[in-house]
């Protein structure tokens, strides 16, 4: 299979033709993104170019991760938003519908006590995911902050 060269540094990167690399797609990103003083952050973050152990719960827990495995520092890292789960009451009776091949839209009884609970269950709900926010990045101070 053929690889391509960046856009923009012309390093090899993949198999598809006129895309860019992550190292500037993420400098792209930094560019444009609000600048936020690490000292005025205090929610969650990721590296760029990171996975899934790239997230954490605050630069503070970044640092310490970075600092036991002997890691540089990253300069920045974007700022993280959390997604907490939400169950859908109407796609839950979509789904039913769709499980037993229904021809027409059945009619469900109680559907409104259905949304109210299933509202109330969302509420109650604290299992989150983090996402990348790509408009936004903390940077990062040099030593750690006293």
């Amino acid at each position: 299979m053929s690889k391509y060269p960046c856009r923009r540094c012309e390093e090899v990167v993949c198999n598809f033709k006129g895309i860019v690399c992550t190292t500037c797609r993420d400098a792209d990103a930094f560019a444009k993104a609000e600048k936020i003083d690490e000292p005025n952050w205090t929610g969650p973050v990721c590296v760029p170019n990171g996975d899934e152990d790239g997230y954490f719960n605050d630069v503070d827990a970044l640092r310490e991760r970075y600092e036991d495995e002997g890691w540089p520092l990253p300069p920045w890292v974007f700022v993280c938003t959390e997604e907490k789960i939400e169950i859908d009451a109407d796609r839950i009776l979509e789904n039913a519908a769709e499980l037993f091949e229904c021809v027409e839209q059945p009619t469900f009884v109680a559907v409104d006590e259905l949304r109210e609970f299933v509202k109330a269950w969302n509420a109650k709900q604290t299992f989150a995911t983090l996402n990348e926010d790509r408009t936004r990045v903390v940077v990062l101070t040099a030593s750690v902050p006293a």
